[in-house]
């Protein structure tokens, strides 16, 4: 996987970052461990801490969060500028895994994320079974968002109780959402 932070002395600067062209490949070997005895069920493919980012064209395999976004890691920080289009992403099957999001962007409020396009994702959320609640794509506390023409195919999902929420929009304002599918 793929993990940016921020330079602590200097949180401001936003060099272009691209994210083009890739295959995440996250499925977790069995055996693989956090702590003796209890074992890595989630990982992630991109997690990105900065600003300025393009995702593009990348394909996750077995993603239980395939990119995350998280403002809230660095409350001071002014983050902007994210382009997340024409992925496709791939959830894990069976049991195995923790599964969570697609794609995780969380501002805070009074500090949200700005100038965010999210456009011609394809997510496929497929023969998995729930551990715990899910939302495919969840999206909080952005400012000048444009959330257009992704597409969610589910098939075969065992709620085992929890629920799943295809997309989860909060708190984002000055925004055009356009053109969505759930199947």
């Amino acid at each position: 996987h793929i993990a940016i932070s921020p330079n602590v002395s200097f949180l401001t600067l936003n060099y272009p970052v691209l994210i083009v062209n890739n295959m995440f490949y996250q499925t977790l070997p069995i055996g693989c461990m956090r702590s003796p005895g209890v074992p890595i069920q989630s990982n992630y493919g991109v997690r990105t801490d900065i600003s300025n980012v393009t995702i593009n064209n990348n394909i996750f395999f077995d993603y239980t969060t395939g990119i995350l976004i998280l403002q809230s890691q660095y409350p001071t920080a002014k983050q902007f500028g994210y382009i997340i289009q024409n992925n496709t992403m791939f959830s894990p099957k069976g049991s195995n895994y923790n599964m969570t999001y697609a794609i995780l962007i969380r501002g805070t409020i009074g500090n949200s994320v700005t100038n965010t396009v999210i456009s011609g994702n394809q997510i496929t959320v497929e023969g998995i079974q729930l551990k715990r609640s899910v939302q495919t794509i969840s999206l909080n506390d952005i400012d000048k968002l444009i959330f257009i023409n992704n597409t969610i195919f589910t098939n075969n999902i065992e709620l085992n109780g929890f629920t799943f929420t295809p997309i989860s929009v909060l708190r984002c304002t000055n925004s055009s959402i356009l053109g969505n599918n759930v199947y």
